[in-house]
């Protein structure tokens, strides 16, 4: 009597709908983040009336646009390997 050991079911397209979603929409989310933490920080300027805070907020939110378009390359990188063509 022999036993058979089942492969795993490989993985669909479906699996990876985060992914697809965030290489779809990569400038928009970069350009989103950066506008946001732009637009958190310079509103704590105004409220703490340190007006500086904005030019810190605009640094901030062009440096964040950078990171995460490295990231985002990166995750281009991996689905390349993950997704079937």
């Amino acid at each position: 009597m022999t036993q058979t050991t089942s492969l795993p079911p490989v993985q669909a397209a479906e699996d990876y709908q985060s992914l697809r979603f965030a290489l779809r929409h990569d400038k928009v989310m970069r350009v989103g983040a950066g506008v946001a933490v732009a637009a958190i920080i310079g509103w704590i300027g105004t409220r703490t009336g340190l007006p500086e805070l904005w030019a810190v907020g605009v640094s901030a939110g062009v440096a964040l646009n950078f990171v995460l378009k490295v990231a985002l390359d990166v995750l281009a990188l991996v689905a390349d390997t993950l997704l079937p063509q």
